[in-house]
């Protein structure tokens, strides 16, 4: 049977303990009362070893794994960075944040370089085992340029650039038709 029991019927080995929501071994031991709500919840069986009411609660650490997706940008002569979106952590408890940074992780000439996850050393990692083995690249491309119009957009050289095509094109059909009248 099942047996609720409150905190004043049982006492653990430190009072800062109470809690216990971190990583460790916690010596628990009945009260008076939590022996009274046991043997009520039990009044078919005889209790005879009654004076042995302690045990152990153990809280092992949680496995949390954190990864990093690649970014890359253009070239603007910014500094640029892996977006905190490109983090991913995964197996940690609601409310709870792992210590960590991403290293080499800002760039502003164009080329590519490996940020790596580098741990802290916060309260919070020590109740995980931590997987933070993952790379990724950050890399900044070479800007596509255009030439310069001027202010006056690009739709004139377009129109321009067509004329020239077609009138080659038309001069080279011309060009042929007179060879073939000269044979």
């Amino acid at each position: 049977m099942q047996v609720t029991l409150s905190n004043t019927d049982y006492t653990v080995d430190a009072q800062s303990a109470k809690n216990m929501v971190n990583v460790g071994s916690y010596a628990i031991k009945l009260t008076k009362s939590g022996i009274d709500k046991v043997k009520a919840a039990n009044p078919k069986m005889s209790f005879t070893d009654i004076a042995n009411t302690s045990g152990t609660y153990t809280i092992n650490k949680a496995d949390a794994v954190i990864t990093v997706d690649d970014a890359a940008f253009n070239y603007d002569a910014q500094s640029h960075s892996i977006p905190v979106g490109n983090v991913h952590v995964t197996g940690v408890v609601s409310g709870e944040a792992l210590d960590y940074t991403l290293t080499a992780n800002s760039r502003t000439d164009i080329g590519t370089q490996i940020v790596t996850i580098s741990l802290g050393e916060g309260t919070v990692n020590n109740n995980y085992s931590i997987t933070a083995t993952d790379t990724a690249e950050l890399t900044i491309n070479p800007t596509l340029l255009l030439p310069s119009t001027g202010g006056i957009g690009l739709l004139p050289f377009v129109f321009l650039g067509m004329i020239f095509i077609f009138s080659g094109f038309f001069y080279f059909i011309h060009r042929k038709k007179k060879a073939g009248e000269q044979r």
